[in-house]
């Protein structure tokens, strides 16, 4: 079984992909090395001198938090998103292609997008998002969620609950219960002073449970489910959209609802990016909006309490605003 991690032998990962019919031709050259911060997967660039690919393997645990198991076979679902997307040439153009998936090493290969950096940057002071970049990725999920499925496609498609159960963890359960061991005055001085309040509301932590259980339910339409900057990256050929691990058939408000706290973190005021859905989303009559609005919420405070820690320009008085604006939401 083939072992990926940072340090391979590129001879022996270049062997593999000539046995799989990966690559046809063997190179002159080959170099190995990393793309950008991963997160969940262990994740390789491989320079030929003829292409270059994305190699990923999921591991039994978080790549960035190896204390933390996660299930193996979660590239399975990556790989099933991309198979489910190609018949439509809007979310093609804006997906890298999957050249090879080996479920047996947990293993697929794609296309390599090029140079290119992830949109973290919308966090800081000094950037913004772009309305033509910002159109395309509403776009994208309006797309994405009218995507119709027989019975049979929704229930051929992985249920992901593994991955679903442990994110659920970090979502509606750690960031809401006062012993979950986090210290956020390492994150930002003066921050566990903040969320204090929080983690002593029970009523709060009830209501992430309850949505929780939303997350946790069926649905048929096809959702991302980490629909965020860190997904999101400019190319030269213009937005694309990676990481579909977390992907499940859901309700179509949890993929907006995430956007839409991302948006706000990134000082984007919460009526704007409504606008935008509003003129944008095909499918905005239908949504549940105060269930939109409660999962928001959730993330907000996910990620600015809990252990998911995002690279935010913000003050603590900044974030402690957040958070009030999440707990109103949560109590309409």
């Amino acid at each position: 079984m083939i072992e990926l991690s940072h340090e391979m032998d590129p001879a022996l990962l270049l062997e593999y992909l000539l046995e799989e019919n990966v690559t046809e031709k063997k190179p002159t050259t080959c170099i190995l090395e990393v793309p950008g911060e991963g997160n969940m997967n262990v994740v390789l660039r491989m320079n030929l001198d003829h292409e270059s690919l994305i190699i990923k393997q999921s591991k039994p645990y978080v790549s960035k938090y190896p204390q933390i198991p996660a299930p193996e076979n979660r590239v399975m679902t990556e790989a099933a998103f991309y198979q489910y997307i190609q018949a439509n040439e809007t979310l093609r153009r804006m997906s890298p292609r999957l050249l090879h998936f080996d479920g047996k090493n947990h293993l697929l290969v794609l296309e390599d997008l090029g140079e290119s950096s992830d949109l973290t940057l919308v966090y800081r002071a000094d950037t913004h998002f772009e309305n033509a970049t910002l159109e395309k990725l509403i776009q994208y999920l309006s797309v994405l969620h009218d995507l119709v499925w027989s019975e049979d496609k929704v229930k051929e498609f992985p249920r992901n609950i593994e991955l679903r159960r442990l994110n659920h963890q970090h979502i509606f359960v750690l960031p809401f219960d006062q012993d979950n061991g986090f210290d956020l005055d390492m994150v930002q001085p003066g921050l566990s002073e903040v969320a204090e309040r929080y983690l002593k509301d029970q009523r709060l932590a009830n209501m992430a449970m309850e949505l929780g259980e939303i997350y946790l339910g069926a649905g048929k339409t096809l959702l991302h489910g980490d629909y965020y900057p860190g997904s999101w990256l400019q190319t030269e050929e213009g937005v694309k959209v990676i990481d579909p691990e977390f992907s499940f058939m859901g309700p179509r408000e949890f993929d907006l609802a995430v956007f839409l706290a991302h948006g706000m973190m990134a000082r984007m005021p919460q009526k704007d990016l409504i606008t935008r859905f509003e003129q944008f989303y095909e499918g905005y009559d239908q949504l549940d909006m105060e269930l939109l609005l409660k999962l928001a919420a959730v993330e907000i405070f996910r990620r600015l309490i809990g252990l998911a820690q995002l690279p935010l320009d913000l003050s603590v008085l900044e974030k402690k605003g957040l958070l009030n604006q999440a707990y109103e939401m949560l109590s309409i």
